[in-house]
């Protein structure tokens, strides 16, 4: 397959995946990237736990700290992945959340982001795999969305992210298509089974 081809798969076949043209160039970071292999000839460093064909770095994503440098990262793409974070790591006090994301903050460029696409967490989708081990919703990532200097909903981070795009994306069912927008709205809040993905695009705030 080829690359434009295995870009065109991802985006037919995992809600939230980004245009080709919204990716900077540079270092590129497919964490946790199971059979989506993405082309080393673009950039991109395929990293899995499992040595499938074409992972280029077999590593466990949950083992700190990585191998990339300080700063020397353009950009990740971490989806469905980050609802298997474990809550204990061991040798570090907070959770496994707050420290992966602190080292996506530490191997970013100040310019570099990180596209998230998980399950909402309100979904069977979110519910039903018995290693996903937290429920995501998009209030999920305002915890990492602190202004820098604040005190980060008192978990004491040490470093902060802003959304390039707003709030995060919800993506809802198919069968929404019937609601109007303040139907839809109400639903997503309330109802069971009624989002189905979520995407956030994060910059580290440096």
């Amino acid at each position: 397959m080829v690359a434009s081809d295995r870009w065109q798969y991802a985006k037919d076949t995992i809600a939230g995946w980004p245009d080709i043209e919204e990716i900077p160039p540079g270092i590129r970071l497919n964490l946790g990237c199971g059979k989506c292999i993405l082309p080393q000839e673009e950039g991109w460093v395929n990293v899995d736990k499992v040595a499938l064909e074409g992972v280029d770095e077999v590593m466990d994503l949950f083992r700190f700290p990585w191998p990339w440098k300080t700063n020397s990262v353009d950009y990740i793409m971490a989806s469905h992945i980050v609802e298997h974070i474990p809550h204990q790591i061991d040798k570090y006090p907070m959770d496994g959340f707050f420290i992966f994301f602190r080292e996506v903050h530490h191997i970013l460029k100040p310019e570099g982001f990180i596209t998230v696409i998980c399950p909402y967490g309100m979904s069977t989708g979110g519910l039903q795999d018995p290693t996903h081990t937290r429920l995501i919703v998009p209030e999920t990532f305002g915890y990492l969305r602190q202004t820098a200097g604040e005190d980060n909903w008192d978990y004491d981070l040490g470093y902060a992210f802003e959304a390039i795009n707003g709030t995060p994306q919800l993506f809802s069912q198919a069968w929404t298509n019937v609601l109007d927008q303040q139907a839809l709205g109400n639903a997503l809040r309330l109802s069971w089974n009624v989002g189905h993905s979520i995407r956030v695009d994060l910059r580290p705030m440096k």
